[in-house]
């Protein structure tokens, strides 16, 4: 247990800089701050409004522990969509 807390701090710290990276790499120069923006607003909406909402509903009808389970393979699973990412061939944005 203590492996796993010591791990998702670890790499909880690591995800933003990450994301940060393929935003910018997906985007050209002049459109790289609206995407940070959208990309924020979106995560923001869906992290404080629609999951607590679906664990909830979870905990009202099943139980909280299965809610957080289908929540971690959600996640996991989406994780896995970066596979599929196309970026574009290395230019120059200069």
């Amino acid at each position: 247990m203590e492996v796993a807390l010591f791990l998702q701090g670890t790499i909880v710290a690591g995800f933003f800089p990450i994301g940060l990276t393929l935003i910018s790499r997906m985007f050209p120069v002049d459109q790289r701050s609206a995407a940070r923006g959208v990309a924020a607003a979106c995560g923001g909406l869906v992290g404080v409004t629609l999951f607590p909402f679906l664990l909830g509903l979870s905990g009202d009808h099943l139980s909280f522990r299965f809610g957080i389970f289908v929540l971690g393979l959600t996640v996991t699973a989406s994780s896995g969509l970066v596979y599929f990412l196309k970026l574009p061939a290395e230019r120059r944005d200069a």
